[in-house]
């Protein structure tokens, strides 16, 4: 066999890629031909370089990869939290409720026939007033609240009255409908954060008819 063909085999001898006949012929030829045989050693070599090449080559893809990898999940990280934080702002501006302080809101009294109407009107905008009832069976209370309207919501009242219709000096009418006997030192409670107002009802019967 001579030199051409044996080089020209050599590259798929040295990948495997040659039958067993072909083996014996090249590596007989080599072990007697040193130019061949140093052929053989450098395309070995070079083989070998290309390969440490080609790995280096992806091993800085892979790092590269993970690099980006990294960033791709830091920016999610990152975004998900200004997500949350800003979430988690407007939640403690918009949706907490608090009672509300007695010098943040006005307070204006009026009589409307038989009812008067005893109104709070918040101070700051954007806020709207909210009430609990926590009357019992002879004593009318109310806790007031302050929350703040969001963008989103429907037009809310501002203001919050509560009516306490009178059937005379002495007697008023009940949410139920039935009436209660008032004494003198019967009073509506209204509960705000700094103070507890207590207004007389014959008082506030006298003031307005």
């Amino acid at each position: 066999m001579n030199h051409d063909i044996i080089k020209d085999l050599i590259p798929s001898y040295i990948d495997g890629m040659t039958s067993e006949e072909s083996n014996r012929l090249i590596e007989e030829h080599v072990a007697n031909c040193p130019a061949c045989k140093k052929y053989l050693e450098d395309m070995k070599k070079t083989l070998a370089i290309n390969t440490v090449e080609e790995t280096k080559k992806v091993d800085i893809l892979k790092k590269v990869k993970k690099s980006n990898r990294k960033k791709v999940i830091y920016s999610i990280l990152s975004t998900l939290g200004i997500i949350t934080l800003i979430l988690g702002g407007l939640y403690w501006y918009y949706g907490r409720m608090w009672t509300t302080s007695s010098d943040d809101i006005t307070q204006s009294i009026q009589q409307i026939d038989s009812t008067v109407e005893i109104t709070y009107t918040p101070k700051k905008k954007n806020q709207v007033l909210l009430y609990t009832d926590i009357s019992s069976q002879n004593q009318l209370t109310y806790i007031i609240y302050a929350t703040r309207k969001t963008p989103f919501d429907p037009p809310l009242p501002e203001k919050l009255t509560f009516s306490i219709e009178f059937l005379d000096a002495d007697t008023i009418y009940l949410p139920d409908g039935q009436t209660q006997h008032i004494m003198d030192d019967d009073v509506i409670e209204i509960q705000f954060a700094d103070k507890m107002e207590r207004i007389n009802l014959k008082e506030l019967y006298n003031q307005t008819y």
